[in-house]
């Protein structure tokens, strides 16, 4: 299994989010400023660019399509309608 963020030996890192609490009181943002917080906009923004819901799932480990849809309920539906009637052959698309 490949895992997308690594120590400097290629394992997978294990204290993301000690890591990101660091590096959010280093840069005096906002406590609100959590590692849910970038998995969640990850998901919104694989959404946005037209990836499926099993693509997002292999990415995030969920195992519900219902979840997939909690976390990416906020993902911009206007550019999605665009991008989904864009695939239809011109014939079709009005």
């Amino acid at each position: 299994m490949q895992h997308l963020i690594t120590d400097a030996r290629g394992r997978p890192l294990r204290n993301l989010t000690e890591l990101i609490e660091a590096a959010v009181k280093g840069a005096e943002l906002p406590a609100r400023c959590v590692a849910h917080g970038l998995r969640k906009a990850a998901l919104r923004r694989l959404a946005e660019h037209g990836s499926t819901t099993k693509e997002i799932a292999a990415v995030s480990g969920h195992r519900s399509l219902s979840e997939i849809e909690r976390y990416t309920a906020r993902a911009d539906q206007v550019g999605l309608a665009e991008s989904a009637i864009a695939k239809l052959p011109d014939d079709q698309a009005g």
